[in-house]
């Protein structure tokens, strides 16, 4: 059986059901993934990981449960989770059979991400706790204007994270680009819920066709940073930008905006995986200082 015994032994402890098999399966760069079969015949994903954050599954567990909205994403059931400081932490998830990604998948991908952003919220711009992306910590403290946000809570913490890596001219043209980005960011949209990492490895499509969403760093944005995530390292369609833009247009100068918060995530990949994607960051950053 694939895993630690000290890992089997909590998951029984927390589904109160003994496991049979469990078996290990591709997942993301953070963290490790399986298939778990109990001995009822039940089975459950699990996502643990060799050295876990404290708070990172709890985060995980509040994010799924943001997402759930009519007509959105398939959002997997939450079937447990355990942050323990030092100990074994893990995730458990319904199992999401997967089917084949084609021309209508890609559709329904733009149709019910337009749901969830369309859905109504109350809410100013963050979230009640902070949570990750990755394994980088995402502060999430509220704000009345989406700018202010972005800068605070997002660039500015990954541009300090980063630069040691980056040098002193990419950081001069960084802090450039945090000034800029408070009157190029501006629009008249209210908060909405958004993914927060929404690369094409964290959409599947299940074996009815219907789009859900995985691993996210859920919080109330703008829903143009989800849009830039997906456009920066590809998997999504023009079917499905097609789709999403039918459902709900987007505000003009949307593609301009789209720089600032695809620069968010290469910072982030510098900070996950290093130096080589400070290229990446210097390009970006000297196109809209």
């Amino acid at each position: 059986m694939d895993g630690s015994p000290q890992l089997w032994k909590a998951v029984e402890t927390e589904l109160n059901r003994p496991v049979k098999l469990a078996r290990r399966i591709a997942g993301g760069d953070v963290a490790h993934t399986f298939i778990v079969h109990l001995l009822n015949g039940q089975r459950v994903f699990c996502k643990s990981h060799p050295r876990p954050v404290d708070g990172l599954f709890r985060a995980e567990a509040q994010g799924l449960d943001l997402l759930r909205v009519p007509n959105g994403p398939r959002i997997p059931k939450l079937i447990g989770f355990r942050d323990a400081p030092g100990d074994v932490s893990f995730l458990l998830l319904e199992v999401i059979d997967q089917g084949t990604m084609d021309t209508a998948s890609q559709i329904r991908i733009g149709e019910s991400l337009a749901a969830l952003h369309g859905a109504p919220t109350p809410h100013q711009f963050g979230l009640d706790n902070n949570n990750f992306i990755g394994t980088l910590e995402q502060e999430n403290g509220w704000l009345a204007e989406w700018p202010q946000f972005f800068v605070e809570r997002r660039l500015w913490p990954q541009i300090q994270r980063a630069q040691h890596t980056l040098g002193r001219s990419l950081m001069r043209t960084l802090n450039r680009v945090l000034e800029r980005a408070i009157d190029e960011l501006k629009t008249d949209e209210k908060a909405c819920k958004v993914h927060g990492d929404l690369w094409s490895g964290n959409c599947l499509i299940d074996d009815e066709g219907r789009p859900c969403l995985i691993d996210p760093a859920a919080f109330y944005g703008n829903r143009e940073i989800d849009l830039a995530m997906m456009q920066l390292f590809g998997g999504f369609e023009a079917d499905c930008m097609d789709a999403y833009a039918q459902n709900l247009p987007l505000e003009p100068g949307a593609e301009r905006r789209r720089d600032f918060y695809q620069l968010y995530f290469l910072l982030v990949h510098v900070n996950l995986h290093g130096p080589s994607w400070a290229g990446q960051v210097a390009q970006v950053a000297w196109g809209i200082s």
